[in-house]
């Protein structure tokens, strides 16, 4: 039997364009946590009768936001090395921050409630 010689040349693989497109699903998640708690955040603003019900979906969004702060720092480790990384961590970047500003209104507007200024 014949055995198969080994060529040096390297093997050309064509990308998949499916892989190529990917985004990052905790940047996604970020990203619309921070859309949810905005739209929670104006609710606040206007809806609110600043009493023991208001502190706690402000609680909770502000524990909604850190989740999504989370996810985007955790997404942002893991696209190192990976194609059309500045879309995923343009996402996650967003959502980072916009949750970190949640986090900070959040926390201003629990402030205010507790200082009876409302």
């Amino acid at each position: 039997m014949e055995t198969e010689e080994q060529s040096d040349a390297p093997l050309e693989v064509e990308p998949d364009p499916k892989l190529l497109l990917r985004t990052n699903r905790l940047a996604k998640i970020s990203m619309f946590i921070w859309i949810g708690t905005t739209i929670g955040n104006i609710f606040m603003i206007s809806a609110a009768d600043y009493d023991w019900m208001t502190v706690i979906f402000l609680s909770s969004l502000i524990l909604v936001s850190v989740f999504g702060a989370f996810c985007g720092i955790c997404s942002c480790g893991s696209e190192a090395g990976k194609p059309h990384t500045r879309v995923m961590s343009g996402m996650a970047a967003i959502g980072i921050i916009g949750c970190c500003l949640c986090i900070i209104w959040g926390l201003f507007l629990i402030f205010v409630i507790f200082q009876g200024t409302v």
